[in-house]
């Protein structure tokens, strides 16, 4: 690969040479592991290469390359320059990314797109470090993982005990020990293989990887209405590739990924899903919905495992707690000279609006400022006895004012 590179770069030298009013394109190298018909490749990068060509005026071209294999060699594949930009998962990496892998805990954001927008919001004030070696272009999410299963159907938390379910990551195996089943960790593309082999008895995997990793050939039940579970997914650039190009460059390609990119790639994502769930109806595999009753009993575990995660991640000296608190606001009720009180934890620089309510119906604002450049928390209380009152606590985007998770009472 890096021989290939350097003798397109001699070409481009010669075209120079040749043509020496002529600008030179300078061509950057996607490497990734899905196939040609994954919507990543058809959906994303296909597009982004597209971006990059109008954006510069063909000065700055993307060649993509599908198909490699160990797709959990992505990363070090950027780190060496091997490939230019690489598409991969922080759950592939070994433990490399601690903090980005939070975003895939249940409960902690309502849906992907909201995710992938924490996500992009939260690399460069709490996830930075952790790219370092890198230049991060973009992170996103898929939807909300379902589980595929050879003979048992799980209708209940019970079903899960012993089964063997294939997780793509160490901190979704330590979700799955609480539920009773065995986790096996392997990458997506060797969840078919698996089946075939009797090596796993379920696969816990977004609807999205039906299609592409012909799971609707094996899977006999399929069963929704599980705690979300997504699955984190990071484009990064090779350093000094990076630092290399010029600053107009460096401009094109930042407007190309970023936060943008993270949300096409979220949406391909879900539509994807859509289509695998409709391959497996077609194919007369049963869809079960979990009840509510079983629903609220597994999530009444995730508790457990945040819990169980950042006591992990402290012993390595590691504070997981304020990155949750940048995916999303936190509230305690404390008590402050014998009044109550609401304390506010949330991301740093991020603006919100603290609304006050008697009766959860009419709502009015108690504070509405952008909060202290180091985030931390904020202490709201009352001076004076009064009835019952409800806090909560929103996120201002440019356009609209979103409900980012955080509710207290007093």
């Amino acid at each position: 690969m890096k021989l290939n590179i350097r003798f397109w770069a001699l070409v481009s030298l010669l075209i120079s040479l040749l043509h020496p009013g002529r600008p030179v394109a300078d061509e950057l190298v996607l490497g990734h592991f899905a196939g040609t018909n994954h919507s990543m490749h058809r959906e994303v990068f296909l597009p982004l290469a597209d971006t990059l060509a109008r954006l510069s005026g063909g000065r700055l071209t993307l060649r993509i390359i599908p198909d490699l294999n160990n797709s959990t060699a992505q990363y070090s594949r950027a780190v060496s320059g091997e490939v230019d930009l690489a598409f991969g998962l922080p759950g592939y990496t070994g433990g490399r990314f601690p903090r980005t892998q939070l975003i895939e805990l249940p409960g902690i954001v309502p849906d992907s797109q909201e995710a992938t927008r924490v996500l992009g919001r939260s690399l460069n004030l709490v996830l930075a470090s952790e790219f370092s070696d890198t230049g991060p272009l973009s992170l996103w999410v898929n939807e909300a993982a379902v589980v595929l299963s050879r003979d048992r159907t799980i209708r209940n938390l019970e079903d899960f005990t012993g089964l063997r379910i294939r997780v793509a990551d160490t901190q979704g195996a330590r979700i799955l020990v609480l539920m009773g089943a065995v986790p096996v960790v392997l990458p997506a593309d060797r969840i078919l293989s698996a089946f075939e082999s009797r090596e796993i008895d379920a696969a816990l995997i977004g609807a999205s990887g039906i299609l592409p990793f012909r799971l609707h050939t094996v899977a006999k039940n399929c069963t929704v209405g599980f705690p979300s579970l997504f699955t984190g997914f990071f484009l990064v650039m090779n350093r000094a590739r990076w630092l290399g190009l010029d600053d107009t460059s460096r401009g094109w390609l930042a407007e190309a990924t970023g936060p943008g990119l993270g949300a096409v790639a979220t949406g391909a994502y879900e539509r994807s899903a859509q289509t695998g769930m409709t391959a497996l109806v077609a194919a007369g595999i049963p869809v079960l919905q979990l009840s509510a009753a079983e629903s609220a009993r597994m999530n009444a575990l995730t508790g457990v495992a945040h819990d169980d995660i950042l006591l992990s991640l402290a012993a390595t000296g590691i504070e997981g707690r304020p990155v949750l608190d940048c995916f999303r606001p936190r509230v305690e009720t404390v008590s402050v000279t014998s009044m109550p009180g609401i304390r506010f934890y949330r991301a740093p620089g991020v603006r919100y609006r603290r609304e006050r309510s008697s009766d959860l119906v009419s709502w009015h604002i108690a504070m509405d400022a952008v909060i202290d450049p180091g985030g931390g928390p904020f202490l709201f209380r009352e001076t004076e006895d009064g009835p019952r009152r409800f806090f909560r606590s929103l996120e201002v985007l440019p356009s609209t004012t979103r409900h980012a998770g955080a509710f207290g009472s007093f």
